[in-house]
């Protein structure tokens, strides 16, 4: 069960629910340090003091950003800093503090610190970044306190997230004055963007990751754990992107040059024979034995992979697809191309029934 901090029956309650989750909302105004240790209180007390995870997603800054468009720093109220950083980064340690005296005598927790690049470089405006480099500096610090007692504590960068005020602010041009970025570039990266729920899959990957605990400390990219956990957004062929080949795909189109991710389902190599019969496949993947034999059975050939290539090399429309990750199952349906066997691979399936398996266990 999850607590959704945010008024009763919200567009995200009803959402966990309709997709068969549960939720309890609770209102919680978190520039309010009464209210938020009410919320821990109830948490407590519903939950018999177990907390497993916290994300520090709350923010109260953006009609702050929006308002203060074009301005230098020293043109801005002095309330302007309180204003991006009082939810923004102070609550994100008071939550921590809460959660952590749940967290400790339980020897486990995580907590995810939803944080961004702006840390690193210059964005929107000086408070806003001063907060996202202080957000990952907690993390790593708060890392270090807690590492004695195996609570996890990461930062997490999305990348370009498809928000309802994303696209208000691509579509009024309001963007592009607050990141300096030009209106066309933009409008690829909202794109090419991430769904919300793309980036709760990556914290969902990390919940159940028996081994999360050597992430602690570190800043994490919602890209690299896509890599990692090999889950997808909504949209497979946009929002998943690989930041390497989408970068050079950035730098190459005024070339035409193409640059694609393409994603295989279970290969049947001889190696992968070799591993499922002696069960190291299982140990590497912890997945059941029985469940590999199926995948390992409805696989790809490496002659299905290569046709795959071979189509793109042969579409005359290909560059189109440039910056995008391909699954092989997905060309297939495309071009209409079928492996030695006569069959049409369709991997995707146990992706969907993995993270079904995942969605189950965390409601527990």
């Amino acid at each position: 069960m999850g607590i959704v901090s945010a008024a009763p029956k919200t567009t995200i309650w009803k959402k966990i629910a309709s997709k068969g989750g549960k939720a309890v909302a609770v209102f919680c105004d978190h520039s309010n340090d009464k209210e938020v240790v009410e919320l821990f209180e109830r948490i407590a007390k519903d939950e018999n003091n177990r907390l497993d995870v916290l994300v520090n997603n709350a923010y109260s800054g953006s009609a702050a950003v929006g308002r203060n468009e074009g301005k230098k720093f020293y043109e801005c109220d002095l309330s302007f800093w309180d204003e991006i950083n009082n939810v923004g980064l102070r609550n994100v340690y008071i939550c921590s503090v809460l959660a952590a005296r749940l967290m400790v005598p339980r020897q486990k927790g995580l907590i995810v610190n939803i944080s961004s690049a702006a840390g690193i470089r210059y964005f929107f405006n000086v408070p806003y970044g001063v907060g996202k480099a202080a957000v990952d500096r907690l993390s790593a610090d708060m890392a270090e306190e807690l590492k004695n007692h195996r609570v996890t504590v990461v930062s997490l960068w999305p990348g370009t997230v498809k928000t309802e005020q994303t696209y208000e602010w691509l579509r009024s041009g309001k963007l592009s004055k607050l990141t300096k970025l030009p209106q066309a570039q933009l409008e690829r990266m909202v794109a090419n963007g991430e769904s919300p729920e793309f980036v709760g899959r990556a914290i969902m990957c990390l919940a159940y990751d028996n081994g999360v605990f050597r992430k602690t400390g570190h800043i994490l990219l919602t890209a690299d754990l896509c890599d990692e956990y090999m889950f997808i957004d909504d949209d497979v062929g946009k929002a998943a992107v690989d930041r390497l080949s989408a970068d050079m795909a950035e730098e190459l189109k005024n070339h035409r040059v193409t640059v694609v991710s393409l994603w295989p389902g279970t290969v049947k190599t001889e190696q992968t024979y070799e591993w499922l019969r002696s069960g190291k496949l299982s140990k590497l993947t912890k997945l059941p034995q029985a469940q590999l034999e199926r995948m390992v059975a409805n696989g790809e050939s490496p002659e299905f992979v290569g046709r795959a290539i071979m189509c793109l090399a042969y579409d005359n429309g290909v560059f189109r697809k440039t910056g995008h990750i391909l699954l092989t199952a997905d060309l297939c349906d495309e071009y209409m191309f079928i492996d030695d066997d006569g069959g049409s691979p369709d991997y995707r399936f146990f992706f969907f029934f993995e993270f079904r398996i995942l969605a189950i266990e965390l409601r527990k």
